[in-house]
């Protein structure tokens, strides 16, 4: 995947836009900072992985808060689907190797040839490792939802399969709808039906950003989807703000209120504005997850991967 940089950004969003500008994150051989805080060893690990199918791949961080956590390890890569044939095969077979669920195969092998991109995440927590794979689909030739026809509801943006390798009973499927609106209102009032009037907190949050955002991004380019899973409480949203120019360190003052409502403490807070606080917001996401518990999770500083010398 290609990536170009977006007015007051200096890293861009892996998962909608395209060029060859983005900052360029330098393996372990030749570390730099122009991507803040810089990848992990995991998903340095997850890059040479995708190596061998010879595309461009892009690192996008998030953090996620519940009450009295804040998980910091955790990332998305996003690439181009690869070619048919042997390029295909050998990406299916990376997935095998992270452990995806056999039954999840055929619909990740029936799906990529309408996928744009591909997105592999890996989030690390108390509860264990999970791995999610997400297939992105343009909006003009968005497949319904659950086979209906395309054009016959809110467009399917993301089916992601999320599953822990070393549990095989934990395994999911989400999918992502498009819900954009055409002012900030509407975006207001989505997110609370989203909602549900179960995350006030998320509600608020993510009407105040939207207000922060506004002088530099248009309405037009803050798309908000709908998350959707079967069998669980989940009812949460995801707004992209890539192309705002709004920073984290910037942000503080609105971090703080999250922070004091999710109950992180001091140290946790300090620690990852000190290492991430120079990069660009990118997506907030939030409501009830699927365990019942608030949540939210902001996507920030992405940046395309390759080795140094």
């Amino acid at each position: 995947m290609t990536t170009i940089s977006m007015p007051g950004d200096a890293c861009v969003d892996p998962r909608r836009v395209r060029g060859g500008d983005a900052p360029v994150c330098a393996g372990p051989a030749a570390a730099t900072d122009r991507c803040a805080g810089g990848p992990s060893p995991l998903a340095w690990g997850l890059y040479e992985r995708l190596a061998e199918l010879e595309v461009a791949v892009c690192w996008e961080p998030s953090f996620k808060l519940s009450v009295g956590t804040l998980l910091a390890d955790r990332f998305l890569l996003s690439l181009t689907p690869p070619a048919p044939g042997g390029p295909r095969g050998r990406f299916t077979r990376i997935l095998a190797g992270l452990g995806l669920p056999d039954c999840y195969l055929p619909v990740v092998e029936a799906n990529l040839p309408d996928a744009c991109h591909l997105h592999l995440g890996v989030e690390q927590g108390p509860g264990g490792c999970l791995h999610k794979f997400y297939l992105e689909f343009p909006l003009a030739q968005s497949p319904g939802l659950d086979g209906t026809p395309a054009g016959s509801g809110p467009p399917l943006v993301h089916i992601a399969f999320k599953w822990d390798p070393a549990r095989a009973q934990r395994h999911t499927v989400t999918r992502y709808l498009d819900r954009s609106a055409a002012d900030g209102s509407g975006l207001v009032q989505t997110i609370g039906t989203i909602c549900d009037q179960q995350s006030g907190a998320m509600v608020a949050a993510a009407a105040a950003l939207i207000e922060r955002a506004a002088p530099s991004l248009a309405f037009a380019h803050m798309q908000l989807l709908e998350v959707l899973e079967e069998g669980n409480p989940r009812r949460s949203f995801d707004l992209r703000l890539y192309g705002s120019g709004l920073r984290l360190a910037a942000l503080r003052d609105w971090l703080g209120g999250l922070w004091d409502h999710f109950g992180i403490a001091a140290a946790a807070r300090r620690a990852l504005l000190e290492r991430f606080g120079g990069a660009p917001i990118g997506h907030l996401s939030g409501g009830v997850g699927r365990d019942g518990g608030e949540f939210c999770t902001i996507y920030y500083g992405a940046g395309r991967l390759q080795w140094g010398d």
